[in-house]
């Protein structure tokens, strides 16, 4: 038998322990020496994508993300519409104007003491819908500001709201942030 020439190389310690581990656990490998050839050989061997299925795969990425642009598009009208529509019904609710004052009055003043609808109910002891509808009732007034949770940021573990210029902090330990409802408040 011929000589065979005989490659050296030198690993980290942790490197060969994880090696002969291998070989050890395993019954496809007689040694480590064996493991390495068969490594070797199969990276050498193994299928890679030619540049043109590298290209494809980068054209294929780049419509999913065209269509998941599209999507995000349609859900976003959608949930524009879904609102419009509710605020609609709700105007029509026919809450009492004597309701409607009264929830306008338990608004707390500034975004930073914002609450939704069934924070101001618990606060007149009527139901939360009753109170959404005054609400919505009354959102158009240049007296009353809605924020919707989207416009709440997260800051580094605090959530903010940009309103007139200036970021406020709203509290996030307060149960009408956990119920990710519109916030309600009163200008000025």
């Amino acid at each position: 038998m011929g000589s065979k020439p005989t490659v050296a190389f030198r690993v980290e310690a942790d490197t060969k322990a994880a090696w002969s581990e291998a070989v050890e656990q395993s019954d496809e490998y007689a040694n480590l020496s064996h493991l390495i050839k068969k490594s070797v050989n199969r990276e050498l061997h193994s299928e890679r994508p030619t540049s043109s299925e590298a290209g494809q795969d980068t054209e294929q990425i780049g419509e999913l993300a065209d269509t998941v642009e599209r999507l995000q598009g349609q859900v976003s009208d959608l949930e524009d519409a879904i609102t419009d529509a509710t605020r609609s019904m709700n105007a029509d609710g026919g809450v009492s104007e004597e309701t409607t004052t009264k929830v306008f009055s338990a608004l707390p003043r500034g975004p930073e003491r914002a609450t939704d609808a069934e924070g101001i109910a618990e606060g007149l002891d009527i139901d939360a819908d009753t109170a959404r509808l005054a609400l919505e009732s009354i959102a158009d007034t240049a007296a009353v500001e809605r924020l919707d949770m989207e416009q709440v940021l997260d800051e580094g573990g605090t959530k903010v709201v940009e309103w007139e210029g200036n970021t406020i902090e709203i509290d996030t330990g307060a149960p009408v942030v956990k119920r990710n409802n519109p916030l309600w408040f009163r200008k000025g």
